[in-house]
């Protein structure tokens, strides 16, 4: 009995062993490592076209190379730039073959995908440089064939960048997107991303705001509340004049602000992009309001059940 347990204790030590092994040529490997972590390679552009409109910009694009982490990447996008009105800038970005799901027109009009397409007689714009501004608009798109793929929204009068992807991969998978904007730490100054509690309007440099509704007392600081609003304003300084982005997709997210860069990851949907000019914070709200619908005043008999709990309350102070 002795002698069979010392064997299987042999047994053991030496598989042991032999796993520990295998375990450090893994991590002794930079490579596979590396390789291991890559989420995305980003995509290559392949060509674009302009709308004679003036209004419209779409390019196609190519996975550079395949990444199996989280789900293989979708091999061809469409990207697509218009302008809706000339303080509104629209950037889709979807599976160029396949239909993927979208918050419903029905919710927020708006054109629909199929209407986001050049007319006959649209011009093939210049392959690796494509440019959308229209005469009265104060926006600025850039599209760069620099690899991977990266884009840019800047100020007309002042030449200030806005919205810029330059240097990020582009990741689009069924269940994972992601895409990252660059900002000027030290000028940046974002609002928005709710319903989140938290101690700052503000957003501070490491936070990361997820968008996964919650029923949660408000009591609690750090944590996602009842909604989900992919909205911010960026005031810059010292000027202090304002943009809004807003990424239109109803799935869960995470948004990453470092400070000098803002990051989605998103588990499924398009990337759907509204900026919006501004450039003062009233004319960002105006325009944001305006194409997902202004707030509605609520009536004052519906506070009665809490007034009336509250003077109940009151008078149960006095009297006591």
């Amino acid at each position: 009995m002795e002698t069979n347990t010392v064997r299987m204790r042999s047994i053991i030590s030496s598989n042991a062993f032999f796993l520990f092994l295998a375990a450090l040529s893994l991590l002794s490997s930079p490579s596979l490592s590396q390789e291991d972590s890559l989420v995305g390679y980003g995509y290559r552009f392949i060509s674009s076209q302009a709308d004679v409109s003036g209004n419209l910009l779409t390019a196609q694009l190519q996975v550079i190379r395949n990444s199996s982490v989280y789900g293989a990447d979708i091999p061809k996008l469409y990207f697509a730039a218009s302008f809706e009105n000339k303080h509104q800038l629209r950037i889709r970005i979807t599976d160029a073959e396949e239909p993927r799901w979208e918050v419903p027109t029905e919710i927020i009009p708006r054109q629909r995908p199929s209407e986001q397409r050049p007319n006959k007689g649209g011009s093939a714009a210049a392959r690796g440089h494509a440019v959308l501004s229209p005469p009265d608009s104060d926006l600025v798109l850039v599209l760069t064939s620099s690899s991977p793929f990266g884009f840019t929204v800047s100020r007309r009068s002042s030449g200030e960048i806005l919205f810029r992807t330059d240097g990020g991969s582009l990741v689009f998978k069924d269940r994972y997107l992601e895409i990252s904007s660059s900002l000027p730490g030290d000028r940046a100054n974002l609002y928005g991303i709710g319903e989140h509690t938290r101690k700052s309007f503000r957003l501070v440099p490491g936070d990361k705001l997820t968008l996964w509704n919650a029923d949660t007392p408000a009591m609690n600081p750090d944590v996602n509340l009842y909604g989900s609003h992919p909205f911010y304003m960026d005031v810059r300084s010292p000027e202090g004049k304002a943009h809004g982005v807003l990424l239109l997709n109803s799935n869960g997210m995470d948004v990453i602000y470092s400070g000098n860069s803002i990051t989605y990851r998103v588990i499924g949907g398009v990337l759907d992009f509204y900026i919006f000019a501004g450039p003062s914070p009233v004319e960002v709200l105006d325009q944001y309001t305006e194409l997902i619908g202004r707030p509605a005043p609520m009536p004052y008999w519906s506070f009665g059940e809490w007034f009336s709990f509250s003077k109940a309350r009151v008078c149960l102070i006095c009297f006591a």
